[in-house]
């Protein structure tokens, strides 16, 4: 049989530079997350990432972030960042997704966990009632972030819906 029959699928992925504000218990900032493509996966091609540069400011201060991760959402574009500040875990979510697990906007709530990443403190992404509401932006290719206004609203066909 003929090699030349079988192909061997290609992705180009890019890397993917996001800035997410953060808010909790009295500190205020943002988090700047630098990834980078190390791997495709599975028949969808999905890529996996390594953090390659992650600065956290925390009331106008540089402040030391751990373990900090960046999923690069699959299919279904569920892009999230997860990291380690003082002893708690943030995870970056949605509140709200559109039709298929689908999201319709970016990524606009955290949850809080204790260092053991599994034990909740505070879910911030309740069924749309995000009470730790947060704005993340995905560079564009000029190095440029979109307005840091918060654009938040309700996916229409919600799938969290009650």
């Amino acid at each position: 049989m003929d090699s030349s029959a079988y192909t061997v699928f290609k992705r180009y992925v890019e890397e993917k530079d996001l800035i997410c504000s953060f808010e909790y218990d009295g500190e205020e900032g943002f988090v700047y997350v630098q990834s980078n493509p190390t791997k495709c996966i599975g028949s969808e091609l999905t890529p996996v990432y390594d953090v390659h540069k992650a600065d956290f400011f925390v009331n106008g201060s540089k402040q030391e972030i751990t373990d900090v991760k960046y999923y690069g959402g699959g299919s279904h574009g569920t892009y999230s960042i997860r990291f380690t500040y003082k002893g708690k875990v943030f995870d970056y979510g949605y509140s709200t997704m559109g039709m298929g697990g689908r999201p319709c906007q970016d990524v606009d709530c955290m949850n809080v966990y204790e260092a053991d990443g599994k034990t909740l403190v505070q879910n911030g992404c309740v069924k749309r009632e995000r009470s730790l509401p947060v704005v993340c932006r995905h560079a564009k290719k000029d190095g440029t972030f979109s307005s840091f206004e918060d654009t938040y609203h309700i996916c229409e066909s919600d799938i969290f819906e009650d």
